[in-house]
């Protein structure tokens, strides 16, 4: 379960729609940042099964911060194997981190291995461009290979610069700066810009999970007012914006862990729909929220 994702919402612009004090939406619109999250688990393998497990159980790890995993088979009443339903953040790699079972569930004494994400997988903020003989330099401190070769989402460059956005493979990567082809005419250093790269995860576990909370055009958390920070969209609509035919489709989805919103693309095979996979995208997003939902 290589580079599991979680996307996050950058927020663009957001209005108060309604009059009506009863039945007031914010509406938020901005993109949908795919991010390898370091820290968050990619497996979660069995080491000791327990007792009392049932296929569909839910539990967490102790040394696993908000990430959530689920039975998917047993050996009798024992965990057998088990998926990562959240991948959570700021994980640690361990072996036999101790499950705690989420209610319903009576399952007890299961232990796991968890493998973390420990890359260069995080936002990555851009300040800066330029063009020179059809190879773009963009100005962001990362931790990428050097040699190239990684597939990198950038997003957020406006008006002029829109034609930035898109979808990249790196030529090279210093601890300052990205290089990768384009077809574009040569531009000059340009600075003071704020867009985001991020490294392209590979998807999987039945869609990619939307984290609730916002961060702005430098990644940083940026709430809106009448938006709690436990609130799910009452609507959420995502929407290509790489120029391309791809649409997109969300479940929400009632459990005993919460509301969880998950993103498929409409073209993809049944295998992908299965696995939750997603092509390479720029994906932009339209959410509505109650007003003062908390």
């Amino acid at each position: 379960m290589p580079n599991q994702a979680q996307f996050v919402l950058q927020v663009s612009d957001f209005s108060l729609s309604g009059i009506d004090k009863t039945n007031r939406i914010i509406r938020v619109r901005g993109n949908a940042i795919p991010i390898i999250v370091p820290g968050s688990i990619n497996t979660a393998t069995v080491v000791a099964g327990g007792s009392g497990w049932v296929v569909g159980d839910f539990f967490t790890l102790a040394k696993a911060p908000g990430a959530i995993f689920k039975v998917a088979s047993v050996s009798t009443d024992a965990i057998a194997t088990a998926t990562v339903v959240n991948p959570g953040a700021g994980g640690k790699a361990t072996t036999g981190d101790i499950a705690t079972a989420l209610f319903p569930s009576v399952g007890i004494g299961a232990t796991l291995t968890t493998v973390i994400n420990a890359g260069s997988g995080g936002l990555l903020i851009i300040t800066g461009f330029s063009i020179a003989s059809s190879v773009v330099t963009f100005n962001v401190a990362n931790a990428l290979t050097t040699g190239g070769g990684q597939a990198v989402v950038v997003q957020g460059f406006k008006d002029a610069y829109a034609f930035l956005n898109g979808l990249y493979t790196t030529a090279s990567a210093t601890a300052t700066t990205v290089t990768a082809s384009i077809t574009a005419p040569n531009v000059g250093q340009t600075n003071n810009l704020s867009a985001t790269m991020t490294v392209q995860p590979t998807y999987v576990s039945g869609g990619v999970i939307v984290q609730n909370g916002f961060v702005d055009q430098n990644g940083l958390p940026r709430p809106v007012g009448g938006i709690g920070p436990l609130a799910v969209p009452s609507r959420l609509v995502l929407e290509t914006k790489n120029n391309s035919a791809l649409s997109y489709k969300t479940g929400l989805v009632q459990t005993n862990i919460g509301l969880a919103t998950r993103i498929f693309s409409e073209a993809a095979t049944a295998g992908e729909v299965g696995a939750g996979a997603l092509p390479v995208d720029v994906i932009g997003f339209i959410a509505e929220y109650p007003f003062q939902a908390f």
